[in-house]
């Protein structure tokens, strides 16, 4: 994939991922569609794309709502786009569903209050001094029938589904909740500060030196009589080593060769680690040494990176092998090889400052709120405790929808076009 396009699809996904729940949705990075998460259908036309518990999407509703987050697209980005905002609809549509459910939806004098104030923030164009060009607009609407669009009660349908999940959104706010020792530990993770250097053989790099090693590889005719005889003559005595069956032989030998150089790799990565240094291991592989320094223990490794390693060090952080070190390890021991996510990484760590921030045990024993020993020592206790809270809500939102789609009756529908392909 070209790079430009790599990015442009990244973006869209940030930009529909940014709009789940009030036209924008919360975090950064949607997971594709997965074909097993809902059920598909293609005995219907072109005008519906999914049904959630028997409310229906549109595929007008598809399309404005790519509109509004992201603007016109090249046909290279449509497919993308499409099953990203329609997952995010299912979503949201999910999401409606329960606020409808649970009562948010305001009286019928507050709807219409609501969505008076909605228009004349959205469609200033139609005031006309103090008062509001409702005809006008109704007029427009039916004239363009813009992505399905075509009266004030199709508007209004959509302002309160924006209504509705910014109720549940809100709801989760309020709920959410950050306890003094979670708190306490989100602090002593910002106090506690790590320094690594890095080396990253990653898979790219392996697959390069591998290709070099197999332009050496060869195949004797000793090495092909040997398998011919184990392969055709012990099945039959008149079998004879044609073209096509030397051919057959070779690829065969070879492909084994090949299997056992990335399996001789891999030994010689891990015999390397246990009697050499980072820097011998750089040096023998041709691998740059990246340092990251003064890295806070809550921040990803991932963000603290530096700008030239474009590998990703999410795998290494994920790694148990790496979360186990991490502290037991002396300073300046190489920790590795840690083999994750097709890449190999080797980690030193430098430089250890520990947080002073009482551990749980001790801050129990001061009976004291968190807010209090915070102010105390000079810390922002609400910063803290609102990002703890914003950390919760995230992972309840996400446990929720997960739940919500677990539970419910989706139905997709592909293309007429997509089927008769």
């Amino acid at each position: 994939m070209k790079h430009g396009l790599k990015d442009k699809i990244n973006k869209i996904a940030s930009v529909i991922f940014m709009t789940l729940i009030a036209g924008l949705l919360l975090v950064a990075f949607v997971p594709e569609v997965t074909q097993n998460l809902f059920s598909y259908r293609s005995d219907v036309s072109n005008t519906l794309a999914a049904r959630v518990n028997s409310d229906p999407i549109a595929r007008s509703e598809v399309t404005f709502y790519i509109e509004r987050a992201y603007g016109k697209l090249d046909e290279a980005y449509k497919t993308f786009a499409e099953s990203q905002a329609l997952r995010a609809l299912i979503q949201r549509k999910l999401l409606v569903q329960v606020a409808d459910q649970s009562g948010f939806l305001p009286t019928d004098d507050a709807r219409v209050a609501e969505f008076a104030d909605f228009l004349h923030k959205n469609y200033h164009s139609y005031l006309k001094g103090d008062e509001f060009d409702i005809d006008q607009l109704s007029q427009d609407l039916a004239k363009s029938g813009r992505y399905g669009l075509r009266t004030l009660s199709d508007l209004q349908n959509l302002y309160t589904q924006d209504y509705l999940a910014q109720k549940i959104k809100l709801s989760l706010e309020k709920s959410a909740i950050a306890s003094d020792l979670e708190d306490l530990e989100d602090l002593r993770q910002q106090k506690t500060i790590l320094s690594y250097k890095v080396v990253i053989f990653d898979n790219s790099a392996q697959q390069d030196l591998l290709k070099k090693r197999e332009k050496n590889l060869r195949i004797s005719d000793a090495e092909i009589q040997e398998k011919f005889k184990e392969k055709y003559l012990a099945k039959d005595k008149k079998a004879t080593l044609d073209k096509n069956k030397r051919e057959i032989i070779r690829d065969e030998l070879l492909a084994a060769k090949k299997s056992k150089a990335k399996a001789d790799l891999t030994n010689e990565i891990r015999e390397l680690a246990k009697t050499s240094s980072l820097n011998q291991v750089a040096s023998k592989f041709k691998l740059k040494v990246y340092s990251l320094e003064n890295v806070p223990l809550s921040q990803s490794l991932e963000k603290a990176k530096p700008k030239e390693v474009a590998t990703s060090l999410v795998a290494l952080e994920n790694s148990e092998i790496f979360r186990k070190k991490i502290f037991s390890e002396a300073v300046n021991t190489m920790i590795g090889p840690v083999e994750s996510g097709g890449n190999t990484y080797f980690v030193n760590i430098t430089e250890r400052q520990f947080s002073k921030v009482p551990s749980a045990k001790d801050f129990m024993a001061m009976n004291k709120s968190f807010k209090d020993w915070a102010s105390e020592n000079g810390y922002e206790a609400d910063t803290i405790s609102a990002k703890v809270k914003d950390e919760n809500q995230k992972i309840v939102e996400q446990a929720m929808l997960l739940k919500l789609e677990d539970d419910a009756n989706i139905t997709k529908y592909a293309r007429p076009s997509e089927v008769e392909g």
